[in-house]
């Protein structure tokens, strides 16, 4: 069987820190599939540090993971936070997702402006590639076996826009095509993929490991031009199936136990 998938974010954003910087996901009726790197940069103007993080989050039925900056102390901004908070709120999976752009509507225009203004070496690595940022929060649940995709464009003017929240799963209105959907720092695995042979031959959890295993072996090959790599092992792979979650066997990583 042929892997289909698509890109559906091209751009490299770094933060304080950067989480999720290579991210895959998959819905299909029978289960959902997704995937995140651990490699975490800290970015100030003095310079970059990495660690190695989970960036797959959990609150209850909801996990979701983050594309591009995430928080900054100096701005006071923490979108994991404000993630978690409208996860807790009452309601449907939508009604949280909106939740989510409702409360982080101001505070994420903050965020990106004050990445602007005041940490000149984030703002410029995270437009490098095309001139814009990009932060997309990725929500998965378990109980209403959906996905949902809410994607921001930042400019170095300091302004913001937003697109309209995008829905997988088995109800009215949300998207039911099984292709693979990646964001975040994919451009070169995408590329590779497609000459790969034996990627183009691989589907579910094999193609995941592969893909990710093009991408790393990508960023060594670019360190003679760049110091630090911005996709890193281990990878973490979260599966989801009626109504259950689980670590793919041997790749949990560096996150906790699934909380029931």
């Amino acid at each position: 069987m042929r892997t289909a998938w698509r890109i559906v974010a091209l751009v490299v954003s770094f933060s304080l820190p950067c989480t999720g910087t290579l991210v895959l996901f998959q819905w299909t009726p029978q289960k959902i599939l997704l995937a995140a790197d651990s490699l975490s940069l800290k970015v100030t103007n003095t310079g970059i540090t990495s660690a190695t993080e989970c960036k797959i989050h959990q609150e209850g039925d909801i996990f979701f993971t983050i594309v591009g900056i995430n928080d900054d102390p100096a701005a006071k901004v923490d979108l994991v936070a404000i993630a978690s908070r409208a996860a807790r709120q009452p309601g449907d999976f939508a009604t949280k997702v909106y939740s989510f752009t409702n409360l982080a509507a101001l505070p994420i225009r903050d965020l990106w402006l004050y990445a602007v203004q005041k940490q000149f070496l984030l703002s410029k690595l995270a437009t490098e590639t095309n001139g814009v940022s990009t932060i997309t929060v990725i929500f998965v649940s378990r109980r209403e076996h959906a996905v949902a995709v809410k994607e921001y464009t930042g400019r170095l003017d300091g302004s913001m826009s937003e697109a309209p929240a995008v829905f997988h799963g088995r109800a009215t209105g949300m998207r039911t095509d099984n292709n693979f959907v990646t964001v975040g720092v994919s451009t070169d695995a995408a590329a590779a993929a497609s000459r790969d042979p034996n990627l183009s031959h691989l589907d579910g959890i094999p193609f995941i490991t592969s893909f990710f295993q093009v991408q790393i072996a990508r960023e060594q090959q670019r360190l003679y031009r760049h110091d630090t790599p911005r996709v890193g092992a281990p990878v973490c792979i979260l599966e989801v199936s009626g109504g259950r979650a689980q670590w793919t066997p041997g790749q949990q990583g560096p996150c906790p136990d699934i909380r029931r």
